[in-house]
């Protein structure tokens, strides 16, 4: 794999706007948009899912149990069919106070979709106040 932490490609740098947009208006239909029909999904330790339709589902309703959230990128590797990147995202629970998390995702592209979609987090911290 080549790795470009600074010089990513515009695909790719189009591509993690376009989810940091989404995932910080809590829009889980233009999140969904950016997945495959047949996407294979998972976030922290749930199971894995599949299916643009399932994936709308888990992620409106996780949405639902916040008030909003902010990413801040660290580094980003791709290649030509695989973008993985470090961040960390600050929650806002709904009564106000923020946690601020690190994660890792791993996203398998198939031409200008997410295919398989990996969110290496530990949610506990969002759940204790």
């Amino acid at each position: 794999m080549s790795q470009r932490e600074t010089a990513l490609s515009l695909r790719t740098s189009a591509l993690i706007q376009q989810i940091y947009a989404a995932d910080e208006a809590l829009d889980a239909e233009s999140f969904v948009a950016l997945l495959t029909e047949d996407v294979q999904f998972r976030l922290g330790s749930n199971p894995l899912i599949t299916g643009r339709a399932s994936v709308f589902q888990m992620i409106t309703t996780f949405f639902s149990t916040i008030q909003g959230l902010q990413h801040h990128l660290i580094k980003a590797w791709e290649d030509e069919t695989t973008v993985i990147f470090e961040a960390e995202v600050t929650y806002t629970r709904k009564d106000g106070s923020q946690v601020t998390i690190p994660y890792v995702d791993v996203l398998e592209l198939e031409s200008t979709q997410v295919k398989d979609y990996k969110i290496y987090i530990d949610l506990t911290p969002l759940q204790h106040i």
